[in-house]
C-alpha cells in the first residue's frame, strides 16, 4: 500500500469502527409496531363499536374522531419506527403489518359501499371519443404538414 492510500484507508477503518452499519432487525421492528398498533386500537375503540369503523368521512367536522385519522398515524408510526431502526418502508414486513392490521379491524366492513360502477353511458362515450379524435386530428395535422413542406399542397 503506498503512503498516499495509507490515510483513507485509516480513515474508512475508523469509520467502520465509529458508525457501523446496522441492519434491519425484523423483530425489533414487529415489537415497535405492536406498539403503534396497541394505540391504534385504543384510538378505534374510543370511536365506538365496530359498525363505526367502516365509515371514513373526510369532513371537517368528523376528521377529528375519524377512523382515517388514526390510520393515517398508524401508517406515520410504522414510519418512524422503521426508519429509528434502520429498516426499510414499506417492506415486506411492513406488509404483514398491515394485512393483519386489516383482518383485525376493518373484516367486518361491508364491500357495497367501495363497489366501483360504469359511468354513464355518454360520458364512457366521450372519454372513449375524445382521445380517439385527439389522435386523429394530430395524425392529420402532421400529413398536412409534412406534405405542405414538401410542396405537395
Amino acid at each position: 500500500m503506498s503512503s498516499r492510500c495509507a490515510p483513507l484507508a485509516l480513515c474508512a477503518t475508523l469509520l467502520a469502527l465509529v458508525a457501523p452499519v446496522h441492519a434491519c432487525v425484523e423483530a425489533l421492528l414487529a415489537s415497535a409496531m405492536q406498539l403503534c398498533l396497541q394505540q391504534f386500537e385504543r384510538r378505534m375503540w374510543a370511536l365506538g363499536p365496530r359498525a363505526d369503523w367502516c365509515t371514513w368521512e373526510l369532513s371537517a367536522s368528523a376528521a377529528r374522531r375519524s377512523p382515517c385519522r388514526w390510520y393515517g398515524e398508524l401508517t406515520n408510526c410504522t414510519q418512524a419506527a422503521s426508519r429509528r431502526r434502520g429498516c426499510f418502508w414499506p417492506s415486506a414486513a411492513v406488509d404483514r403489518f398491515f394485512a393483519g392490521a386489516h383482518r383485525a379491524f376493518f373484516s367486518e366492513c361491508p364491500w357495497e359501499d367501495a363497489a366501483l360502477a360504469d359511468p354513464p353511458p355518454m360520458l364512457l362515450a366521450l372519454l372513449i371519443a375524445a382521445p380517439a379524435l385527439l389522435v386523429a386530428t394530430a395524425t392529420g395535422l402532421i400529413v398536412w404538414h409534412s406534405k405542405r413542406r414538401e410542396g405537395a399542397i
